[in-house]
């Protein structure tokens, strides 16, 4: 038997494949005195040598309470995670230390009766082989839920940045904006030019090689055409060009010189409550678990 003790999970009762989730009773909680502290308010029961079907980590049952802690903490707008666990036959073992426990929004997404149909529908699309590689899911889902536990709004902004920048990129993928072969005659004849220029002393030999090394940079898709791209797709009609833009000023102000670019603070607060909201519908819809939410995009 194997009893993982789970914070901040608000909900019924559930299952998921054959691991039970219940609420602690009064009794557990006045029993375990480290309940308060690390915010319990759940235990999973598993026997230990099930052979359950991992979801994205392969180290066994701990890997799948972690990941279906990932999927809760996307539901519920706010970091679920395992503290403790006990294996029978051993000691309690700490597997993450108390930490904090606020989200961007106070409102789940999932609401309690979906929970079940939920968790087994994006287990099912995380199962599927190269799935979530191809989309970016992983990466994109730590960046988002690791910007809940910066404590300095910057960190807290740029970390849910880098999980839509990564959804993004997924998307247009080693997509080019001219085909090789026609890139190469735009190659030489920018290489040419810097050639000329460079003979009539206009440019020295090192300005000429630094800006060759940017010339491939020429034939990407900008990070504001990625975001747009993926959103058109998927029919995101709220993620709008202006709104992307602001993103990405705030975001070139924070990383280029610690500044906000004329945005107030309070301001860059409710563009990261943004942010963060609508990369946990975007992760959410590419589950293909948005008809169970309450809200969408």
């Amino acid at each position: 038997m194997a009893v993982f003790w789970i914070c901040n999970l608000e909900a019924s009762n559930f299952v998921f494949e054959d691991v039970r989730f219940e609420r602690l009773s009064n009794e557990d909680f006045i029993k375990r005195s480290w309940a308060p502290e690390y915010n319990i308010s759940f235990k999973a029961i598993a026997d230990d040598d099930l052979a359950i079907k991992p979801i994205v980590q392969s180290n066994g049952l701990l890997g799948v309470i972690n990941d279906i802690c990932m999927l809760l903490s996307l539901a519920q707008s706010k970091r679920i995670y395992c503290s403790l666990y006990e294996i029978e036959g051993t000691s309690t073992s700490r597997h993450v230390t108390p930490g904090m426990s606020f989200g961007w929004s106070p409102i789940p997404v999932i609401p309690e009766n979906n929970i079940e149909v939920y968790l087994s529908t994006a287990a099912t699309n995380l199962r599927k082989q190269g799935w979530a590689k191809k989309v970016g899911f992983i990466p994109s889902v730590y960046f988002l839920l690791e910007s809940m536990n910066a404590q300095v709004l910057d960190f807290n902004f740029i970390s849910a940045w880098i999980a839509l920048e990564i959804l993004a990129n997924c998307h247009v993928a080693k997509s080019k904006i001219l085909a090789s072969s026609k890139f190469k005659t735009v190659r030489r004849l920018v290489h040419d030019a810097l050639d000329d220029e460079a003979k009539k002393g206009i440019l020295s030999d090192k300005q000429k090689d630094l800006i060759l090394q940017k010339v491939p940079e020429l034939n990407r898709f900008s990070t504001r055409d990625s975001v747009m791209s993926l959103s058109e797709a998927r029919g995101w009609d709220s993620v709008t060009d202006e709104w992307v833009g602001n993103l990405i000023n705030i975001r070139n102000g924070i990383l280029h010189s610690g500044t906000y670019k004329g945005f107030e603070r309070q301001h860059v607060g409710q563009l990261y409550s943004q942010l963060a909201g609508t990369v946990q519908l975007m992760l959410i819809d590419l589950l293909g678990c948005s008809q169970f939410a309450e809200v969408s995009l």
